[in-house]
């Protein structure tokens, strides 16, 4: 990168633009740390941990149930509030978990929570969709993926520095920050008159309706079947896996002995590493070694998993969680080898299918993991492991379908 390229990032940003920025790296630190530091909370409240999965179902409910009312929303008002509007509800959300100490507050929390990240996704001006406007591409990717694991680092490493006070104090400090910063961006929007570009002629509700469930019909456009259905179900089983145990991570560390400060130092280090490893894996073009990780990459979802399943030991939980980075790596080095082999309207089609079906995966694989863990901690490890082990045979096979289309290829072009 020349020096007058990183001088030009921060050059001629706007407030409008440092509000969004801003916005998109405190929601993304506080986010992550209200889930991170879920387990430590209801620990202090003297309540199960096995309420983790449910409230997590139940938080990806409410924003999937938001989710029309905000695009009919941002379709014909102003929209370049919602980040602000859903840095307010972070901070609300994270002043009930200060004051309420009963399992239903904390899921009224929760679902305040997920209203938050809602409200920030549907801006047109989110970072994680849009970028910032006249901006160049490296700036985009800047806004989009340094600055939130900059916010998510920054909080976690706050979080181990505090270790004089409980949970719930953290909660009311960083609640005090984002009603601030949230009220001060509010009154510069509402008092600058800044508008988003309103569509001229918004989308109806019974179009809005119909467009949500398009990814039903594109099940019925796949061209290639033989590649396409088996990504699907590869992708879908991985998920079911991660959902089932995602959640309860943090509560797998407390559970083996690991503290509070070192939960939080280790999360903090892992998204450093696996944002670092994420960029690193497209600046290897070999075929052979991004097929290879395609094929295998479910093993590495299911050596940690198997690791935490079998052994009780904070070193263990350390290694197998850091040992999931190795699946990060490979899932992004793989990332395009079945959509090479798509056709341009089924590589159009995957990643629209794959969001359709996450949502009831997302759903209820954490309730899932709440029955599992209500048993065994360790079982809801074990049972974890067989929908990746199921995603490893059905890629083996799906890597041999791939070489023959290859082939195929190769021949028909000779």
């Amino acid at each position: 990168m020349s020096e007058e390229t990183f001088g030009d990032m921060f050059r001629n940003i706007r407030i409008d633009d440092a509000i969004r920025m801003g916005t998109s790296f405190l929601i993304s630190g506080f986010t992550s740390f209200i889930w991170i530091s879920l387990p430590f909370f209801l620990r202090e409240n003297h309540i199960p941990l096995f309420y983790l999965g449910l409230i997590y179902s139940i938080a990806v409910l409410s924003a999937v149930l938001i989710r029309l009312p905000l695009r009919f929303y941002s379709d014909r008002a102003r929209s370049d509030l919602l980040p602000t509007m859903g840095l307010l509800l972070t901070g609300i959300s994270m002043s009930l978990l200060f004051t309420v100490k009963t399992i239903g507050g904390i899921i009224l929390a929760f679902v305040v929570l997920s209203l938050a990240v809602a409200a920030y996704r549907s801006s047109k001006n989110a970072s994680r969709s849009k970028g910032l406007r006249n901006m160049e591409p490296m700036r985009n990717m800047y806004s989009q993926d340094i600055i939130p694991n900059t916010g998510i680092f920054i909080v976690l490493i706050f979080a181990a520095l505090f270790v004089g006070g409980s949970v719930g104090e953290l909660y009311g400090i960083m609640s005090v920050v984002a009603l601030l910063a949230g009220f001060l961006a509010l009154m510069y929007r509402i008092t600058s008159g800044t508008r988003s570009s309103i569509s001229p002629s918004p989308r109806p509700i019974r179009q809005m309706i119909r467009t949500s469930f398009e990814p039903i019909k594109s099940l019925d456009m796949i061209t290639n079947r033989k590649i396409m259905i088996p990504y699907i179900a590869i992708q879908s089983l991985l998920y079911l896996s991660i959902c089932i145990v995602a959640v309860f991570l943090p509560a797998m560390g407390l559970h083996d002995g690991v503290n509070r400060q070192e939960v939080f130092l280790i999360f903090a280090a892992f998204s450093v590493i696996a944002f670092l490893l994420d960029r690193s894996a497209a600046l290897i073009p070999m075929k052979f070694v991004r097929d290879t990780f395609y094929m295998f990459r479910p093993i590495f979802l299911i050596i940690p998993l198997l690791l935490l399943s079998l052994i009780s030991s904070s070193v263990i939980f350390i290694i197998g969680y850091f040992t999931l980075l190795l699946w990060v790596f490979s899932d992004s080095m793989s990332s395009d080898v079945v959509s090479s082999m798509m056709p341009e309207g089924d590589r159009i089609r995957a990643p629209i299918i794959m969001g359709f079906l996450s949502i009831p995966i997302s759903i209820i694989g954490p309730a899932l993991g709440s029955l599992f863990w209500l048993a065994s901690p360790r079982l809801l490890y074990g049972v974890a492991i067989l929908p990746a082990a199921i995603s490893l045979l059905l890629a083996m096979m799906a890597f041999q379908n791939i070489s023959r289309h290859r082939v195929d290829k190769s021949t028909r072009s000779e």
